[in-house]
């Protein structure tokens, strides 16, 4: 095997570090159907296997930080999209246009961040984040992929659940 492609949800980067250890080439793509398909991939011989590479040519990625962040210097935010690959709306859905689709910019709803390479990396889902009552983040795939390490661990499925009187959201 020469090369591995994948796309869909996040590969698992210790995976990806090994095949490449091995002389495989990760190729991981990111897009959404909004996109007609990828907006990224990783070039051949690319170290970085956690990333999910760098725009297409014509395409834009942006960072958008969080607004409500709590957290000084978090560097993950919102993972917007702009190019020629952008659909014009949904059809006769003016609220999730609205809500989707900003100043020709695509909104994920996907968190990531950009390395100063370019190189685009997705840590989670924006709806999934659990704000604690102390404003902080917390992010539901980290703590399944921490546990998931344990042998005696097959599925496992992180959530927050609201308390009475409590402000944060889940």
């Amino acid at each position: 095997m020469r090369f591995f492609v994948t796309g869909g949800s996040r590969f698992d980067a210790a995976v990806g570090r090994d095949l490449f250890d091995l002389g495989v080439d990760i190729l991981q793509a990111y897009g959404l159907t909004e996109c007609s398909g990828a907006a990224t991939l990783m070039e051949f011989g690319d170290p970085h296997v956690a990333s999910v590479g760098k725009p297409f040519k014509g395409v834009e990625v942006k960072i958008l930080p969080p607004d409500d962040s709590a957290e000084d210097g978090a560097r993950d935010g919102e993972v917007c999209i702009r190019g020629g690959i952008v659909m014009q709306g949904y059809f006769n859905r003016p609220d999730a246009n609205a809500e989707t689709l900003r100043d020709a910019w695509l909104h994920s709803g996907d968190l990531g961040y950009l390395d100063p390479a370019g190189r685009l990396y997705i840590t989670g889902r924006r709806k999934e984040i659990i704000i604690t009552s102390s404003g902080k983040n917390i992010y539901p795939e980290e703590i399944e992929a921490h546990y998931l390490q344990s042998p005696c661990i097959k599925e496992l499925c992180v959530l927050g659940l609201a308390r009475p009187g409590c402000s944060c959201r889940p």
